[in-house]
């Protein structure tokens, strides 16, 4: 819990490049609290998130990409780390960040195409953006498809719906 609590206060503080370096070394193997396994994706969600905000896009997607990629190994039964094995919680968590990975996803292609938009104009940008946008619109429907069922509180509830507000937006 200290290694959450202290990226959520990284990131709440807006501090990415000292996040991005906290999470680059946990991501080496510089931790081991007895839930390494199940923060592993936290972790590199965590990463990518301070990826996207100091601009590093494709690094972000990257990331991203095979986060989400491991994740659907070890939920399918097709990794070397057996779900059953550990705590009866780790796949509800492995569900809830697959989907925050889903919705950033939508956020770094959307923020390529406001990018690529906003220095080009909508006319000029159209044909070139337009996959950007498209995978946009794809990853946030995803992420809001596959909202976890725990929804025990309202926050969780109001985590779950931000892709959704932000496809509509789109």
């Amino acid at each position: 819990k200290q290694i959450k609590t202290l990226l959520a206060a990284l990131r709440g503080a807006r501090q990415f490049e000292t996040l991005a370096r906290l999470t680059q070394a946990l991501m080496r193997g510089g931790y081991d609290d007895g839930n390494s396994v199940t923060y592993a994706p936290m972790v590199r969600r965590q990463y990518a998130q301070a990826l996207i905000e100091m601009g590093q896009l494709q690094a972000a997607i990257d990331t991203l990409e095979s986060g989400i990629a491991a994740l659907n190994l070890v939920l399918d039964g097709k990794s070397l780390i057996d779900i059953r094995a550990l705590p009866p919680e780790a796949a509800g968590e492995f569900e809830g960040e697959r989907r925050e990975m889903l919705g950033l996803l939508g956020r770094a292609n959307k923020q390529i195409y406001v990018d690529g938009v906003a220095g080009r104009g909508v006319k000029r940008a159209a044909r070139h953006l337009e996959p950007f946008l498209s995978r946009a619109i794809l990853y946030y429907g995803s992420a809001a498809e596959n909202r976890s069922a725990n929804r025990s509180n309202e926050q969780a509830i109001f985590d779950g719906h931000w892709p959704l507000m932000n496809m509509v937006a789109l």
